[in-house]
């Protein structure tokens, strides 16, 4: 269980005719956190809450003043900071909006926005959710957009993105009926339904560097470690994922070791002759529907030999799993966190460390900042700069590793969007 308090409390003067302050919400987060405590002797489940906010709309002037106003005094309670992001507005939304890759990049924009935002004026870091999110936002005009195999475009990359740029959860509004319904008022599968069980199947959730595709940013891929506890994948294997919004067939190129490996395709195209518009899926040219009430569908790969190409359709979507790739980067945590720890003493900075069950802290502690010349590139963050450290230096080196290790830091990731070394999440 996990609470939040209020739902864009910057738009309140609209939504509820009140208008309250940034900080002013800060400080009831504060009363929140301590009924919380209070509770938690008669509640031992509550002592594993996450608390979240603010939850502000997609971030401007207005919201981003009022989440510098709360982010004062919420900073020492939340876990997470959330806002609030659609990338269309219905009333005005076009078909060629769903492939636009300039409307797509603005998340990234949004993200680095909040993010410098509250680090500029506090220096202060949070990792981030989308607590709401999809493609459209309001109105009735062009509801068949959105629920149709069109929306798919924006939703992976979207999915893609915020995991490239650190985002540790995206929420996805909503489940049933509205506008961005995963299932119509009918219980109807919309098409981003099929999409979403294939991301939550295959994408683990450490994130790995791909290099970007030129032509014209329409084809956008990324890639994770699998996801090997919710599939049948092997721990080391990884998973492409992406979109080739062309109007004709891509070759996609692999790394040459993985070109030479069995690829596992599945490939979602429309379900029928109303092409893109479709309120049906195909996976592998077979048209995904539900066994039962209850029942999803069995949905097989496509097997790609050693050495043959991968061609991507034209104005398509999908994931290419590698089974045999045995990535020592999604395999070996502790050689990654070695590497770490070693690049960071090789700065022969002053340093010190702080593990909790969720974060591992790195500083200077000359004058307890951040040096961005000399460290952002290589440097842990986490959530606060705590009074107490203990200085480490190279003779408990790997005592600080193996204690790392026991308190499962890699429930968050270690390196964030500033990093250039390397990502340790939970596979």
């Amino acid at each position: 269980m996990h609470f939040e308090l209020g739902n864009e409390p910057n738009q309140f003067p609209e939504s509820v005719h009140r208008s309250l302050s940034g900080s002013q919400i800060g400080r009831d987060f504060q009363i929140l956190q301590k009924i919380i405590r209070d509770r938690i002797p008669k509640c031992p489940h509550l002592k594993e809450a996450f608390i979240v906010g603010p939850d502000i709309t997609r971030p401007n002037k207005n919201s981003l003043n009022f989440l510098n106003d709360y982010i004062k005094p919420a900073a020492g309670v939340i876990d997470y900071l959330t806002f609030h992001t659609y990338y269309l507005n219905l009333e005005t939304a076009k078909p060629e909006d769903f492939t636009n890759y300039k409307l797509m990049d603005t998340l990234a924009q949004q993200v680095d926005e909040v993010r410098s935002s509250i680090y500029t004026a506090h220096k202060i870091r949070k990792d981030i959710w989308l607590g709401e999110s999809g493609t459209c936002l309001g109105g009735t005009k062009g509801v068949e957009f959105c629920q149709c195999y069109l929306a798919g475009f924006l939703w992976l990359d979207k999915l893609g993105l915020a995991a490239s740029m650190d985002v540790k959860v995206v929420i996805r509004q909503v489940l049933y009926d509205g506008v961005d319904g995963l299932l119509d008022k009918h219980m109807n599968i919309m098409p981003d339904y099929w999409l979403s069980v294939l991301f939550k199947k295959l994408a683990g959730n450490r994130v790995l560097e791909v290099a970007r595709a030129t032509l014209q940013n329409q084809v956008r891929f990324y890639a994770h470690c699998t996801n090997t506890k919710l599939s049948t994948y092997p721990s080391g294997a990884v998973t492409y994922f992406g979109l080739n919004m062309l109007t004709s067939e891509v070759n996609l190129t692999l790394t040459e070791e993985h070109m030479t490996l069995t690829k596992h395709i599945y490939w979602l195209t429309p379900g029928d002759d109303q092409g893109l518009i479709s309120k049906h899926v195909a996976l592998n040219n077979h048209v995904l529907k539900m066994v039962n009430s209850t029942q999803l569908p069995q949905m097989p790969p496509s097997v790609i030999g050693a050495n043959e190409a991968v061609i991507l359709p034209q104005m398509s979507f999908g994931f290419v799993v590698i089974p045999d790739a045995k990535a020592e980067a999604v395999k070996n945590k502790k050689d990654e966190l070695h590497v770490l720890l070693y690049t960071i003493f090789a700065t022969k900075k002053v340093v010190c460390w702080k593990h909790t069950q969720h974060s591992l802290l790195a500083c200077d502690v000359t004058n307890f900042s951040f040096n961005e010349a000399n460290f952002l590139n290589r440097l842990v963050y986490t959530n606060t700069l705590a009074p107490s450290y203990a200085v480490v230096g190279m003779t408990n080196y790997f005592d600080v590793i193996d204690d790392c290790i026991k308190a499962n830091i890699y429930g968050t990731s270690v390196l964030g969007t500033y990093s250039s070394i390397i990502h340790i999440m939970q596979c």
